[in-house]
């Protein structure tokens, strides 16, 4: 489990339970959709949940959501997927509201 905390933030990992419609919102954004391959085919809030319940808990994948400390609101994400410890790299994504 990560959880790492700022002075402004949270890191945490990211759970089905943070998918709500305002994330939705921006994973369906025009801009979402030209620079992360998964949100061209995630359009509802199930098929999101679908998609981050597929990761919660994989070994090659570390998923976090970004909360403002202060407001606790969840204001983007940071994604290494996937992450080959063996051959000693990640691939990185990151996204905020």
């Amino acid at each position: 489990m990560i959880d790492i905390v700022t002075p402004r933030f949270r890191l945490r990992d990211l759970t089905v339970d943070d998918v709500t419609a305002r994330y939705l919102g921006w994973f369906t954004d025009a801009a979402a959709t030209r620079f992360i391959t998964a949100a061209a085919d995630t359009r509802t809030l199930a098929e999101l949940r679908d998609y981050v319940g597929a990761r919660t808990g994989r070994p090659d994948v570390v998923f976090l959501g970004i909360f403002d400390k202060t407001t606790h609101e969840h204001i983007g994400n940071i994604k290494y997927e996937p992450v080959d410890s063996s051959a000693g790299f990640a691939i990185m994504a990151s996204w905020a509201s």
